[in-house]
């Protein structure tokens, strides 16, 4: 249960007319650019032109190492394996580094890893079957930081190794003819944020000696495409690299490319951050997560527009496969947090059992978080080995969980946001201890998670011309979000069904109004109804429809109107309490309790979630009707229930006749 604290730009001042004048533009995007710390003219207008490349690659540590190696390789006929993941950013890194060595003469191969084999990662077998081969260079793209033990090997195999990757870098690195990732510590780039395709690029510039921006006509489709599916910021290198990338895939002539938009029923000329995001990555993915991730890297190297077509559909095939199984899981866990009601308090949910797919994972652990507010991971059993994947929230490191527990594991990565690891079977309870008490340590701090809004405006401020103005801050992604906009004080007119997911909800104030998509939101999920006075924030763009332009609204987050702070920070540290922290300043009386208990009997149901509290009893204090609730369900007056995907907290039917002074957690704030 997490409640999040909205971040409003206070408004007064000139600052967004005087840059308006300054740019030329309208005031929506120059309130985003002040917002963003871009009120200075000349520095907005660098970063709308986006005209300043990446630096030299040969500024990262070993990269002058890394090249020289790879072209001494090229110069004897040396037989060159590029080793890479099997997610979009290691499966674009390794078609990109493939295809330049190739266009270079290289005798050179790749191959990627099984999820349900040996899982991520370099391993001594791999190494094995490379010697096999006649490699003499291993290559290793977006992995390899730490898969030392399989280096070492290497080289005692006659194997040389280049490693470039991204990843957190461990106290020893591998001892490799070359190491390249700009988290180490010696590094000496100015950006460390590249996605392993970023670092593969620059690789290959460093190879061919030129500028990073000569290889972007050639490889900019495929760079794009790992850094926006890896969830890199799109900020400063990266933001130039996807925005001349896009460029180049919209013009791309790529079989496979063509191929896959086609079956994705999408024109790669309008192509932006989001299309890739939201409906090429994850068919790209799906062919690693469902069978193997081979077939997406065929299906970016093949030259034969008939085979592109059979592997495209494969791949939506295999996407079709993977939403089932995803959503399969997600009720297995439903059903699992249902029958262990211990989970609605611990700071981290742990899964484990047979049935929990490698494949889809990661992703229902990122719906589990954004769902609950907690870090979620699934582990999956296999005989006697244990895979485990997880992501984090904002605030506190995964990765630095997982490295808490780190001895009960073989192999682990990651980052602050997600991480991967494998373990023997006996181990998963202490690991599952281990991450609760290390999150419980930190969960007693009072941690207020922030939602932020660029400016505050009204329904009636968007002219068409104003939000085209918007997308000179694209490409939108990670660090560089669309803008959202927040109007105050809205009546919500209607909320109905878009379809079984999603919801249409229309809004108005001061004789203007606005009908907006919310996502992944039924109207059953929703806290609020007609006729509520609400704040609501929501992203606009332009739609093109049969009618003409029209301008668009995506609903990302409604709450009651003029919500108190205090509210907020009130559950934030009645929270942190439970999870060991201090005694928050709440106190209770049998007034309160009543009021809520009644609410819920009135109501029949209320969903057991810090939104659905804030609209119930947002005028008061929310950490005291968390409180309540939890006195009630000690008495077992009301009972938490598991329906549709959803949890809510129900009167019990006839329910024994109890004292309140016999509630523990009564007693301890009244």
């Amino acid at each position: 249960m997490n409640l999040k604290q909205w971040r409003i730009p206070i408004p007064g001042g000139s600052a967004p007319e005087e840059l308006a004048a300054a740019l030329g533009c309208g005031l929506p995007l120059a309130g985003v650019l002040v917002s963003r710390g871009l009120g200075n003219p000349r520095d907005a207008a660098e970063f709308l032109s986006c005209s300043f490349p990446p630096e030299d690659p040969g500024a990262m540590a070993d990269m002058e190492k890394a090249a020289g190696r790879i072209k001494l390789a090229v110069e004897r006929g040396e037989r060159i394996e590029i080793f890479g993941d099997y997610d979009v950013d290691g499966i674009t890194a390794t078609a990109l580094l493939f295809e330049y060595l190739e266009s270079i003469g290289a005798d050179v191969y790749c191959s990627l890893p099984v999820r349900d084999g040996e899982g991520y990662g370099l391993y001594t077998s791999m190494i094995d079957r490379m010697k096999a081969d006649g490699v003499s260079l291993v290559v290793t793209v977006d992995n390899g930081i730490s898969a030392a033990e399989a280096v070492a090997y290497a080289g005692r195999s006659g194997i040389d190794l280049v490693v470039t990757d991204h990843h957190k870098v461990p106290d020893t690195l591998p001892e490799a003819a070359a190491v390249v990732d700009p988290l180490r510590p010696d590094d000496g780039s100015a950006f460390k944020e590249l996605a392993g395709v970023g670092v593969a690029l620059k690789l290959a510039a460093a190879i061919e000696g030129c500028p990073v921006q000569d290889m972007l006509e050639p490889f900019g489709a495929l760079a794009a495409l790992g850094t926006i599916s890896d969830v890199m910021p799109l900020l400063s290198e990266n933001r130039y690299i996807v925005k001349r990338g896009l460029e180049a895939l919209r013009q791309s002539d790529n079989p496979g490319l063509l191929a896959l938009a086609s079956a994705c029923g999408i024109d790669l000329n309008e192509v932006c951050a989001r299309t890739v995001a939201f409906t090429l990555a994850p068919k790209l993915n799906a062919a690693g997560r469902m069978k193997n991730a081979d077939l997406a890297l065929e299906l970016l190297l093949t030259d034969d527009p008939q085979r592109a077509a059979e592997l495209a559909s494969e791949l939506m095939e295999l996407n079709s496969l993977r939403q089932q199984s995803e959503r399969e899981m997600m009720e297995l866990i439903e059903a699992e947090m249902a029958a262990r009601p211990e989970l609605r308090d611990q700071p981290a949910l742990v899964f484990w059992g047979e049935n929990y797919s490698t494949g889809v994972s990661g992703i229902v652990c990122s719906r589990l978080a954004e769902k609950h507010g907690r870090p979620a991971i699934i582990i999956s059993v296999n005989g006697s080995v244990a895979k485990g994947s997880g992501r984090g929230v904002e605030g506190s490191s995964l990765y630095e969980a997982v490295c808490s527990a780190g001895d009960l594991l073989t192999r682990y990565g990651g980052h602050d946001m997600a991480a991967g690891f494998t373990m023997p079977v006996e181990n998963i309870p202490e690991f599952s201890r281990r991450i609760n008490e290390y999150y419980r340590r930190r969960a007693t701090e009072v941690h207020v998670v922030e939602f932020p809004v660029d400016s505050l405006a009204e329904f009636s401020d968007f002219r068409e011309k104003d939000v085209l103005e918007l997308s000179r801050l694209a490409p939108f992604g990670a660090g560089n979000p669309e803008p959202v906009f927040a109007t105050l004080g809205a009546r919500v007119e209607s909320v109905v069904p878009l379809n079984e997911r999603h919801s249409r909800i229309t809004l108005s104030k001061n004789g203007a109004s606005i009908t907006g998509a919310m996502f992944s939101k039924s109207p059953s999920s929703l806290p609020f109804r007609a006729g509520d006075l609400v704040d609501a924030a929501y992203c606009v763009s332009i739609y093109s429809s049969p009618r003409g332009r029209m301008v668009s609204y995506r609903l990302l987050a409604v709450r009651p109107a003029g919500l108190p702070e205090q509210t907020v920070l009130s559950l934030a540290r009645y929270l942190a309490m439970k999870a060991g922290g201090e005694k928050p300043p709440i106190r209770l009386t049998r007034e309160k309790v009543a009021e809520v208990y009644r609410e819920v009997k009135r109501r029949g149901q209320v969903l057991d979630t810090a939104e659905s509290y804030a609209f119930l009893f947002g005028s008061g204090d929310l950490g005291e009707s968390a409180a309540a609730v939890d006195v009630l369900r000690e008495l077992e007056l009301i009972k938490c229930v598991q329906r549709e995907g959803q949890r809510y907290v129900q009167p019990v039917a006839n329910p024994a006749k109890k004292e309140l002074g016999s509630s523990e957690i009564f007693k301890r704030f009244s």
